[in-house]
């Protein structure tokens, strides 16, 4: 069997995500023919693939030896700087592969993801905004945009981003996740849950959908109850002059004749207004929309379990 057999056996192990099978057909390939940069190329990232980043970064380096004008081993090698947590040696590895061709999307793509990486927000938002003229129907693109916009806080642009990519790949579960989060950042809590549902459904192994749509629907149910996420917002709503005022009055309460027993009554009616408007919320969102509260019980028993 040739080296170009071997390697196209190879990259159809990558497309599959069968990386080991990927590994030995790209090793074979390159016992066949030492000096082609392909065979390392498809070695590096089927290695990549793996999680074997140190590995796959000396096969990029073999290839870039037998091929330094690549723009595309110049972005590999930027994708497996980042994944070993150095966004600087990537932002140079893709600034090198933008030199060599400006008009190659995928140089500007890595620019993005390395800036972004380094919290160099402005820079990201530039690159991936210009990769997008160069190939404004990339997928990709436009969700890397969004997340970038999402870890600026800008909600508005990052949903718009999401949606623009959905548009392209419309079962990209992480487009879906993503567009969840940049929902509930405008306080869509409802419209969030079920993107973050909708993920769930299209990668039922993608933890983070999972764990979102549990906090999410939890929110829509009142989970967060009285010693959670609304207790948090309660004490610092208290914490100023009302709530001095506040403290004042339940103190004197607890030290006047009687007043204890007011004040233990006062509590119990809190604590049942708020069960009570808990209880509300869960049967207001089982009637609306079933399916998700019963993801959200399953989900319970998943997490008690520890299974995420």
């Amino acid at each position: 069997m040739s080296s170009h057999a071997q390697l196209q056996r190879a990259l159809a192990a990558l497309e599959l995500r069968r990386y080991d099978d990927a590994v030995r057909e790209a090793g074979l390939a390159i016992a066949y023919d030492p000096e082609n940069a392909d065979g390392y190329a498809t070695l590096a990232r089927a290695l990549h693939g793996l999680k074997r980043y140190a590995e796959a970064l000396s096969a990029n380096s073999s290839a870039l030896q037998k091929s330094p004008d690549s723009v595309f081993l110049h972005v590999s090698r930027s994708d497996i700087l980042r994944a070993l947590d150095e966004p600087r040696q990537a932002l140079e590895s893709a600034q090198h592969a933008r030199e060599l061709d400006p008009d190659d999307p995928s140089a500007h793509a890595a620019i993005g993801l390395s800036a972004k990486a380094l919290a160099e927000h402005d820079v990201a938002i530039a690159s991936l905004q210009q990769g997008l003229r160069l190939a404004p129907l990339d997928a990709n693109l436009h969700r890397w945009l969004g997340d970038t916009y999402l870890a600026t806080g800008e909600n508005v642009l990052a949903e718009r981003a999401y949606r623009e990519s959905l548009a392209q790949a419309p079962n990209c579960a992480l487009a879906v996740n993503n567009l969840g989060c940049a929902l509930s950042g405008q306080g869509k809590t409802h419209q969030a849950a079920l993107a973050f549902k909708t993920a769930l459904q299209l990668d039922p192994t993608l933890q983070v959908a999972k764990e979102n749509t549990h906090s999410s629907v939890g929110r829509l149910m009142g989970k967060a109850g009285l010693f959670g996420a609304g207790g948090l917002v309660f004490v610092g709503k208290v914490a100023g002059a009302k709530g001095l005022w506040v403290m004042l009055v339940a103190a004197r309460l607890f030290t006047h004749p009687g007043g204890i027993a007011v004040a233990l009554g006062m509590l119990a009616l809190v604590v049942a207004g708020l069960y009570g408007w808990r209880f509300y919320k869960q049967k207001t969102l089982a009637r609306v929309d079933p399916q998700l509260v019963a993801l959200f019980r399953q989900l319970e028993v998943d997490k008690k379990a520890g299974r995420f």
